[in-house]
Order: C-alpha cells, then structure tokens, then sequence
C-alpha cells in the first residue's frame, strides 16, 4: 500500500515552528513515502510557491488537497470564499506544473472535486523526473552540499581533557556550549562523537542527539564505530543527518549499509 505520512512546516521559510519544504523532501523522501505535498491550510493560489519548491527537489509524486481559500470570519462563522471553478482553475495550473495528485480539503466539497476531474479529462501526468543533489538537514535548516562544507569536530571526545569529563559527569551544558561555539563560528554541520570506555555510548548518544536538537539548528553528523549506536541515534534524528562512518570492512558495510538505507542518511 502506499505510505502517506505528514509533517508541518512553516511556510514563510522562517521555521519558528516547524520544517521548511526542502528539509520535508529531504527526510520523506529518504524515509521512503510514495507521495509527499501539502494539505489543509491554504487556499491554491496561497500554496503555489511552496508546491513549486517541492516540485523542484522532489523525485516521487507530489500531492495537494488545498482548502477553498483561506479561512474569512463571516458573521462570527468561518466560511471559505473560493467558488469551484476558481479552485479548479488554479488546482489544473499545478497539475500543469508537475503535481501528480489533487484533492481538496477545508471548505471544499463534490462539485470541487467534480471541477477538477471534468478539467482533467484529457490531460497526462507530467513524467517524474528523478533529482539529483545531495543535502543534509535538521527539523528546521538543510544544507546543501554543492560545495566545501564545513563540519565542526570539536564534539569528540579523542584529545579532549574537559569534554571527557564532562561525558563522564553527564555535564551537558559544556557540551551544548561547544555546539552553539561552533555554529557562531560557521560550522555548516556538527559531529557528535560521545565513544568513551568509561561511559554507555548508547545511552549517551541517545541523550546527547536529544536534547541537542533543541539547542542547535545545523544538520547533524552521527559519528561511532558501533552500528547499534548510529541506528539508536538516527531514530531519534529529526532530519536527515551523515552517518559517520563506514570503514570499508565487509562486516561494517554490512552492518552500517542497511541504516542508511532504512532511514535515508548521508554517509561517510
């Protein structure tokens, strides 16, 4: 069956609260979904910017069920004021564009639906064309890796006196503070390494990807040599982040591969 699944996003690009259309191509897309777009909220002609956006990175069906306009308050009523033949039109225009599944949401309802399928009789989908680019992304930022990317290593205990104590002690504030050091100077992506004999790596890597999230807004990389802990650590992830790393071993490839490919990771 085909796999739907939904996140919200800002649409202004500002992402105060929630994901920008480039981060959700980027972490559907890598989780697998069949379809991904937009629904609810906007009326067509409100959403054309951001189904272009989509369009543009997309490599799989993208869908709108956009509302009948946006929402007015009519004598203390909510009311949709786009009539059929306006949503219909606007909705072809998209199809037009690329998009390849059309509904309609709030304030919609059968003659809608019958506009656009009687506009469409003679119309084909557009092909798919598949994207070629690579980029990573947290819940909120994406970097595109189209160039010298800078990642900040400086969260990796290896030669780090102070760092080791405070994954020891669990002092989370002097690790935060080494992120936010490395975003103010430029980083472009973090590397969060917590391996250290004296503590569960597991466990900290667990609360570490966390609570990091709240703090930073860079795309992150999942360092260790252990599979167990790249995949604990990506489930949490909200984006999609690099595993770091496969060391070109059968066993590793082995081990390692199959992450990536479950939740549509970057790889080093």
């Amino acid at each position: 069956l085909p796999v739907f699944c939904t996140m919200t996003f800002d649409i202004s690009g500002r992402t105060f609260m929630g994901t920008p259309p480039l981060a959700m191509v980027l972490t559907l897309e890598g989780l697998g979904v069949d379809a991904i777009g937009l629904n609810c909220s906007l009326g067509p002609k409100e959403s054309f910017p951001i189904i272009e956006e989509i369009l543009t990175y997309a490599s799989i069906p993208v869908m709108i069920q956009a509302n009948a306009g946006l929402p007015v308050i009519v004598d203390g009523e909510t009311q949709f004021l786009v009539e059929p033949d306006e949503f219909s039109d606007l909705m072809i225009q998209m199809a037009h564009k690329g998009v390849r599944i059309l509904g309609g949401c709030c304030g919609t309802d059968e003659r809608f639906i019958q506009e656009m399928v009687t506009k469409l009789a003679n119309t084909s989908p557009l092909p798919l064309e598949e994207k070629i680019f690579t980029g990573v992304c947290s819940a909120t930022k994406t970097t595109i890796i189209d160039d010298i990317r800078i990642i900040g290593e400086r969260l990796n205990p290896t030669g780090k006196k102070a760092l080791k104590e405070a994954l020891k002690t669990q002092n989370l504030d002097y690790i935060f503070q080494l992120a936010i050091e490395q975003e103010e100077a430029g980083a472009d992506i973090l590397d969060v390494n917590v391996g250290l004999a004296e503590i569960d790596e597991l466990e900290m890597m667990k609360t570490v990807i966390k609570e990091l999230q709240a703090v930073t807004s860079l795309p992150l990389q999942i360092d260790s040599g252990k599979p167990n802990v790249l995949e604990a650590a990506t489930r949490l992830y909200n984006g999609k982040p690099i595993l770091n790393s496969v060391n070109g071993t059968q066993e590793n490839m082995h081990a390692v591969f199959p992450i990536v490919k479950k939740y549509g990771t970057g790889i080093i």
